[in-house]
């Protein structure tokens, strides 16, 4: 991600432990993968509104709306280092981030879950 050095106003770290609990102070969460179970890390930064940086791919894809402008396919670096670039200039953050929350409040919420399991066990 040499790309990005020379970016003021963008850092990389290395792992960072317990992030959920700081999620909502980042501007962006970066998560490129090959493929995942259901990506927990995305549905927990989307309720913090803190929309995701991610590769298409199953798992990841499935935390998001289907039109999240936020995504590239086969983690195509080049693609990333573009849609990375250009946060820079837009001005849509708010509306990524309620977009983000609004999806993962509809389809991953304490609720929704409660919900869904006292309809399969009919309590």
């Amino acid at each position: 991600m040499n790309a990005l050095e020379p970016l003021s106003n963008a850092s990389l770290y290395d792992k960072i432990f317990g992030l959920n609990q700081y999620i909502g102070d980042f501007d962006y969460l970066f998560m490129p993968s090959n493929h995942e179970g259901l990506a927990l890390m995305p549905i927990e930064a989307s309720l913090a509104h803190t929309p995701t940086i991610i590769n298409s791919c199953p798992g990841l894809k499935d935390t998001l709306p289907e039109t999240w402008p936020l995504k590239v396919n086969d983690n195509k670096v080049d693609d990333f280092i573009r849609l990375i670039l250009s946060l820079e200039d837009t001005t849509y953050y708010e509306e990524y981030a309620s977009i983000a929350y609004g999806y993962a409040k509809t389809n991953f919420s304490i609720e929704k879950m409660q919900f869904e399991y006292e309809q399969i066990y009919k309590i």
